[in-house]
């Protein structure tokens, strides 16, 4: 049997470890001289199950009156999906995460944390003129359909991005391609909030993407673009307030969920004090990314280098 990983959790869903488990034995990842050391190492009897003998030798967690359990993760220490955050192994109710990968695409962030700042910078001018309340919210004009349709464009190049960093791609990108990120990066589980505006309620863009096979309509902000992008004449009013806050927060959500909020707004400046995310994806111990940390002879740690896979979109 080939060696799987198990992320160790407490009761509370905590992280006690990460745990490489074979058919004869369990050592725990990243502990030097582990296989020396108290509850770091499992090794079964002739003939006996390894998790038979993991509950036999560490009863405090995994006996009949033990709380914790070991939860199957996919991927092998140190991989990744490139542009996808997900939580590190240590700290896995830490949503969104991190995307191990940033470090190699910084000029990439950079111009988008500088785009995303830009845009925002237009819908405050905008809110100037135009009072953000629900009276106004189908308020419409050409600064709205003019930034709308700068808002989804950079939504478009971010959707493309992800998905050619993970190996799929075409001449031409429609919503039936761009949907497949929506499930692997919980896109459906952000909700948004304005700090600059309390009143205004959280707004979920992507809440209904890929509930249906019209994944061009299940984003009326989205939809009300290609109208206005298309036909300003006939649908200049689609192009409301409302459509405009929405999409502007799905921008937002798209680079936070690829990069994590940190490291794809920063601290303390416009976009990462007018962007609040009132909820965020809960992901299973499976989703999470480990890292991994090798001792030398002094037992000194030395992490191993991060491995990129890419997420079968194609599947």
């Amino acid at each position: 049997m080939l060696a799987e990983y198990y992320l160790h959790l407490d009761s509370d869903g905590n992280s006690r470890g990460t745990w490489r488990i074979t058919d004869t034995e369990a050592i725990r990842v990243g502990v030097p001289n582990a296989k020396a050391e108290t509850n770091t190492y499992v090794l079964a009897n002739d003939d006996e199950d390894i998790h038979v003998a993991i509950s036999r030798l560490l009863p405090q967690w995994f006996g009949d009156n033990g709380a914790d359990k070991l939860e199957k993760i996919v991927r092998c220490p140190q991989e990744y999906y490139p542009r996808i955050a997900r939580p590190d192994a240590s700290y896995p109710k830490e949503s969104p995460g991190n995307c191990p990968g940033a470090k190699a695409i910084q000029s990439e962030i950079a111009s988008t944390k500088a785009q995303l700042s830009r845009l925002t910078q237009q819908l405050e001018r905008i809110c100037q003129t135009v009072q953000p309340t629900s009276d106004n919210f189908n308020a419409f004009g050409h600064d709205i359909r003019n930034l709308l349709i700068l808002s989804c464009t950079e939504i478009e190049a971010q959707w493309r991005g992800i998905l050619v960093a993970n190996g799929l791609e075409k001449n031409r990108y429609t919503t039936k391609d761009y949907v497949k990120i929506a499930a692997p990066m919980k896109l459906q589980e952000y909700s948004v909030s304005f700090p600059h505006y309390p009143w205004i309620e959280p707004v979920a863009p992507f809440s209904n993407w890929g509930k249906t096979d019209s994944t061009t309509q299940d984003l009326d902000w989205y939809d009300a673009y290609n109208a206005v992008k298309h036909n300003r004449e006939g649908e200049f009013k689609r192009a409301t307030l409302n459509t405009l806050f929405n999409s502007l927060a799905a921008c937002a959500i798209i680079i936070c969920a690829q990069f994590g909020k940190r490291e794809a707004f920063g601290l303390h400046n416009l976009v990462s004090e007018f962007y609040n995310f009132s909820s965020v994806p809960k992901w299973l111990p499976s989703d999470v990314y480990i890292r991994h940390h090798v001792y030398d002879s002094l037992n000194e740690p030395h992490q191993v280098s991060w491995s990129s896979i890419n997420f079968p979109f194609n599947e």
